[in-house]
């Protein structure tokens, strides 16, 4: 089946990189050996460093360590060193980095046609930049009902507008609700009529924030189906995917798992873009991350990288092939961490969900725990009998506050401020607790709070605790 014209996706030209240009001469005719006086290349000999030594962890949460290093010089004129990546690198990434992320996409989820990769510095600057490149002014870009916030922000940024598709926030799944999805595309005016243009773009967070379930193979391909129909591209959001929450006995059954769970898998006319993050699986200060798409879509990301960001940091990509590397080769060596820190995520989901499942207040009804099948978040329903929603769950929250607990709202996760009366959960994330018996003790104060809200803050007349937090900052 051939591709779509993706151009015609494009809101305008890609912008065009411009710079020194470099003429040739034929080597064999130069009289000497070149001394190079531009300004394309530095010396690393006047760098402040000229090595690092780094402690890599055998697993997450222990203190079992490997020594590795970034050298100062590397005969592999692709391997990472201070020489070869210190320099101002490649708008696309090193052709090291750029390879493995190819050879993941290839093997792992196995597209139909040949997909080519480049490296950001994570998938808010994947999708800035490929907003920059597909969003004309008041398109309108469809999205789930619930999401990361900042990914709204960039679309308003452009110029855009964002409608939230609901969701169902159960195990269950699937996130979206399809039928909805397609009954909003079929009975989307056509231009001209006072109404927005019909949408162009589906973003989706694949496992999904703040519910931690993902899309299975069912719903990709419903999916799918409708954008094929509609003529959407599908921009689909990967930083935590590789996160999994499945018991699994060993690195295969793992590696298992990971197959062919992208868009990219089932594309066969080209209009699926993926956007990877090592940022949340390493550390968030890495910053670095990378976009797997059609040839024309890279091209025109590494275009957008040259006029706007130039290439991404040398340093991240060294540290990153480096630490990799005493987990496995290639990508494997990465996958190999994630499965450890798959492992690791699992035990303390499950310390959690054991201690809020045997408190008070999951017996008597009030919370529904939403328990995660991948990603870093989940979420914890409250079993309001009346009232405001969205109101209680503030309530709630301050009490919670009260107890030292932070939590994120749910309300501040809504596409549509519309629905916030309506929002009814909190997200948690359970990485950030030191320890088990902490984890324990947050399980603890959060069926304290709830289980005191549900048997007073309920009655008419009491006073909501945030008026309470108020009245003391006022005084």
């Amino acid at each position: 089946m051939p591709l779509i014209d993706i151009t015609s996706f494009l809101n305008n030209a890609p912008p065009q990189p411009r710079g020194f240009r470099a003429r040739h001469f034929p080597r064999e005719e130069m009289l000497k050996p070149i001394l190079d006086m531009t300004g394309r290349m530095s010396n690393p000999r006047m760098f402040p460093i000229s090595q690092i030594d780094l402690n890599v962890r055998e697993l997450p949460n222990c203190n079992n360590y490997q020594p590795q290093s970034i050298p100062t010089m590397d005969i592999d004129p692709t391997a990472a060193s201070v020489a070869n990546f210190f320099e101002l690198g490649k708008s696309r990434g090193e052709d090291s980095l750029v390879e493995l992320c190819e050879s993941y996409i290839a093997d792992i989820q196995q597209p139909p046609y040949p997909v080519r990769c480049c490296i950001t510095s994570g998938c808010s600057d994947s999708l800035t930049k490929l907003l920059m490149l597909f969003l004309r002014p008041n398109d309108v870009v469809l999205c789930e009902q619930f999401g990361y916030p900042p990914t709204w922000a960039v679309i308003e940024s452009f110029g855009g507008k964002f409608a939230g598709v609901p969701c169902n926030l159960t195990e269950e799944g699937p996130v979206l609700k399809i039928d909805l999805l397609n009954s909003i595309l079929d009975r989307w005016p056509e231009e001209g009529t006072g109404y927005y243009a019909k949408p162009r773009i589906l973003y989706l967070i694949l496992t999904h924030n703040p519910l931690g379930i993902t899309y299975d193979h069912e719903s990709r391909s419903k999916i799918y189906h409708l954008c094929q129909k509609h003529n959407l591209l599908i921009i689909e959001d990967d930083p935590d995917g590789n996160i999994r929450l499945g018991d699994f006995d060993s690195y295969e059954s793992y590696l298992l798992s990971r197959k062919h769970v992208s868009f990219l898998n089932m594309d066969e006319d080209g209009r699926v873009i993926r956007l990877e993050s090592f940022n949340k699986t390493l550390f968030p200060g890495l910053r670095l991350g990378f976009v797997a798409a059609r040839q024309e879509v890279i091209n025109f990301m590494t275009m957008a990288s040259e006029v706007y960001s130039k290439a991404p940091s040398g340093v991240s990509q060294a540290l990153f092939i480096k630490t990799l590397k005493l987990h496995g080769d290639g990508y494997h060596g990465y996958l190999q961490w994630c499965y450890k820190l798959s492992k690791e995520y699992k035990r303390r989901v499950n310390v959690f969900f054991r201690a809020i499942e045997s408190s008070r207040s999951y017996r008597s009804g009030y919370i529904i725990p939403v328990k995660p099948d991948g990603g870093m978040f989940f979420i914890i329903k409250f079993c309001f009998p009346e009232g405001i929603p969205g109101l209680q769950t503030e309530e709630i929250y301050y009490m919670l506050l009260r107890r030292g607990l932070v939590v994120d709202l749910g309300t501040d996760m809504v596409s549509s401020l519309s629905e916030i009366n309506n929002v009814d959960f909190v997200r948690l994330r359970v990485s950030n607790i030191a320890s088990d018996t902490l984890l324990k003790e947050a399980a603890h104060r959060f069926d304290e709070a709830t289980f005191e809200y549900f048997l007073k803050f309920r009655h008419d007349g009491a006073i909501p605790i945030h008026q309470l937090v108020n009245i003391a900052s006022d005084r």
